[in-house]
């Protein structure tokens, strides 16, 4: 998969936090990390990126030429079916997904020309996956020598020796310290007890994560051999809970505000409709926090008690920054930075990065801007900002800006 720019995955962060803020489900917690499912055959078999839209727009994507793929699973040379098999293109933002037949193999017909990511992953195996280029009117070949990979299992209980129910369970690469594939996860049953198999063999690292529990992880399990089953028992401790509410300026309660909790854990939740919110699995260091909704300024607060209770996050109504970059020419790609100083942490912090592209004239704007002193400046090839622009944003109001960019 192509890595997309720092610039990109900022705005695409942006884009997801502000999705979640407008949403309005109870104030209950929700994990950091991307909760484990279950490993069904069919579970995740690919991680598409997080892309708002497709490179090339759909109705261009069904004009392109065609070709075939066909893909083919075996062990020790021999076919193996019902093997879930797909093909991902990050360009177009199309999936295709079957399942091998008694051939071991399935052909993907009228697959639009480009490259392409086969996959297999099948609950037994190590999964696979290679890139392809799939030609006009040709058929590419793809042949997945699948291995038998190992076996974790055990079971999660609390101090108390009570199973706990739904804590997921990842596999992680002990280098990234990420998961190392999307199916290689698992939740817990009723009784505590987790399986996941189609390990690679090596070292592997686990995480654990429990609603209302602080997590697990580590990076010492060793699997030596196809099929090797390794046993990980696992008690959680339960985690701190910091809970409050959140307002507008005038004190009235603010509901679907995404409030973001993190010490040595991180938690989440959704203020509910009289602005409740409480985020469990914290630790016991001090606690920093944002809290954000459409319409409103982002509010930071800082080293919080661990456990504090009636927590009141007031949000500002959000300002408007409207901008201009001065010799900037149609169809220009830049980022607009938006720096704030923190006089709590003594030092300037970048509070936003807008990527703008197709601008006819360099214009550009920033919504739920907190008040506050700050600083804007650009980011474009081959173009330096002699002077950023200085400006003071008050709750509520619509500012102007004009930055001076030199080519």
């Amino acid at each position: 998969m192509k890595r997309l720019p720092l610039i990109f995955l900022i705005a695409a962060i942006a884009v997801i936090i502000a999705a979640a803020a407008l949403r309005r489900p109870p104030a209950t917690q929700t994990p950091s990390h991307p909760t484990p499912t279950t490993n069904t055959p069919s579970a995740d078999l690919f991680h598409p990126p997080h892309h708002d839209h497709p490179a090339i727009p759909p109705d261009q994507v069904k004009k392109l030429p065609t070709g075939r793929v066909t893909i083919t699973t075996t062990e020790a040379g021999k076919p193996v079916a019902e093997v879930p098999i797909g093909l991902w293109n990050e360009e177009y933002h199309v999936g295709l997904r079957e399942k091998t037949d008694i051939t071991g193999g399935h052909t993907f017909e009228k697959v639009p020309i480009g490259t392409w990511t086969a996959a297999a992953k099948h609950p037994r195996y190590v999964p696979a996956q290679q890139q392809v280029t799939v030609s006009e009117g040709q058929t590419t070949q793809v042949v997945f020598l699948l291995s038998v990979g190992g076996r974790l299992t055990g079971t999660i209980t609390d101090e108390s020796g009570r199973p706990i129910a739904n804590a997921g369970v990842s596999i992680l690469d002990v280098t990234s310290k990420k998961e190392m594939h999307p199916s290689l996860k698992a939740r817990s049953d009723p009784q505590g007890a987790y399986l996941i198999e189609g390990i690679p063999l090596g070292t592997a690292g686990l995480l654990v994560l429990a609603s209302r529990y602080r997590p697990i992880d580590r990076y010492d399990l060793a699997f030596r051999a196809e099929g090797e089953t390794v046993r990980v028992d696992i008690t959680l401790r339960a985690g701190t809970v910091l809970s409050g509410r959140v307002v507008d300026e005038s004190g009235a309660p603010v509901a679907g505000a995404l409030v973001n909790a993190t010490n040595e854990h991180t938690g989440m939740s959704n203020s509910d409709a009289e602005g409740r919110f409480a985020i469990y699995g914290l630790g016991d260091n001090p606690v920093n926090l944002f809290a954000t909704k459409k319409g409103y300024g982002t509010l930071f607060a800082r080293g919080l008690a661990a456990g504090s209770t009636n927590v009141e996050l007031r949000l500002p109504k959000g300002a408007i920054i409207i901008g201009r970059v001065t010799g900037a020419k149609p169809g220009d790609f830049f980022s607009v930075l938006l720096y704030r100083y923190e006089e709590d942490l003594g030092r300037e912090l970048l509070i936003r990065t807008v990527p703008v592209r197709n601008s006819a004239d360099g214009s550009f704007m920033i919504d739920d801007v907190s008040p506050g002193h700050y600083w804007i400046s650009i980011d474009a090839a081959g173009v330096t900002v002699p002077v950023r622009a200085e400006i003071v944003v008050h709750s509520g109001e619509t500012v102007s800006v004009t930055i001076e960019a030199r080519r």
